[in-house]
Formats: C-alpha cells, structure tokens, sequence
C-alpha cells in the first residue's frame, strides 16, 4: 500500500502491486492496478499479468513498463495462468 493507506481496494479503487524478498527486508510497490487483482508471475519471473477494469495487462519487472494486451468485456475479473 503506497502513501500509509490501509484498507481493502475493490470496485475500481487504485491497488498497489508490491514485491518483496522473501526474508521481508523491503516492499517495493511496481504497479497500480485500477482494482484487486490476482497477478500471475510469467515462468521466467521477469513478467508479472493481471486481468482488471476491462483489460489484460502484462507489467515487464526490470524497466516497470506496462502493456495492455486486449480490452473487452471478458477482463473485468479472472485469475490468469501462464503457459509455456
């Protein structure tokens, strides 16, 4: 959570997407989604993609960059898997 909010987002509230090291040393924040999301790390770990407010998005972890893949209705909510 950026700027010390606390509280659950849904309903096309801003949610942050943060990663961590595993022993908890830091949180980085590397995205905001326009809702809860359920990402889906790529096998390679360089890419993390999420399904929200009508989009599939792909985020590219090393540069922060985010793409929208395809918009519709059928990218309001899902959890996504990756396949090789």
């Amino acid at each position: 959570m950026s700027g010390g909010k606390r509280g659950a987002a849904h309903l096309n509230i801003p949610s942050d997407l943060d990663i961590a090291p595993c022993d908890g040393t830091s949180v980085k924040t590397i995205a905001t989604t326009g809702d809860d999301v359920v990402p889906a790390w790529s096998p390679d770990g360089k890419r993390i993609a999420w399904v929200g407010t009508g989009a599939f998005f792909v985020l590219t972890v090393a540069s922060g960059g985010v793409q929208t893949l395809a918009q519709g209705q059928n990218f309001f909510f899902g959890d996504l898997v990756w396949v090789k």
